[in-house]
């Protein structure tokens, strides 16, 4: 028998007994220690027996029953949340066809939301390379100092500056944290620059 059927039944029987509430809570507890039923539900199922009720079942509960959270729907939306991990649950909702309480059981449950972590600059391979050639070249060459150019110059950027829960993406378990660069300029610059060589000066 289900533990919890046991407990109702165990308690419908102190009750047709004649026993009062307190003795029926207190021999409960006695006899399942921390597994004995809350006081909420207690009192309501002693109010129910007490009523005449016969059944230990619970009602019928009304409402929609869940359906979204199938295994299929889950693989579904890891795929989406893979191909762009900025998606709202809203807009995954609508791609899926699921309803947004849906979602958000599967996203919580199954996926979790990680910010990106903070590196200076997204550098490529080919561009690390390069400035660990340059910088070799510099170290190697003792003509290198008599080269510098003094200078001074001014850059001028557009920011596009994107918040901390904005680069946020979903992530599975054993997939790694992202990154992204601190700030991410925009194509808009301008450079104001002086220069003069070592034999000018």
């Amino acid at each position: 028998m289900d533990r919890k059927l046991e407990k109702g039944a165990n308690l419908k029987f102190c009750i047709n007994l004649g026993r009062s509430a307190t003795g029926t809570l207190s021999m409960l507890r006695q006899a399942y220690g921390n597994e004995a039923m809350s006081l909420t539900s207690w009192s309501e199922w002693h109010v129910r027996f007490g009523s005449g009720r016969t059944s230990m079942e619970d009602d019928e509960r009304f409402g929609r029953t869940v359906t979204g959270f199938t295994p299929a729907n889950v693989e579904k939306i890891y795929q989406l949340v893979h191909e762009d991990g900025r998606r709202t649950i809203n807009g995954i909702a609508d791609v899926a066809g699921l309803s947004s309480r849906s979602m958000q059981a599967i996203v919580t449950s199954e996926l979790r939301r990680v910010p990106a972590k903070f590196v200076l600059c997204l550098l490529t391979t080919v561009q690390k390379e390069h400035r660990f050639k340059v910088c070799l070249r510099a170290t190697d060459d003792p003509s290198f100092m008599s080269l510098i150019i003094t200078g001074d110059e001014s850059w001028v950027y557009g920011y596009d500056h994107e918040t901390k829960q904005r680069s946020e993406q979903r992530k599975s378990s054993t997939c790694i944290r992202p990154k992204r660069a601190r700030q991410s300029r925009s194509s808009l610059q301008s450079m104001l620059i002086v220069l003069s060589t070592s034999a000018a000066l």
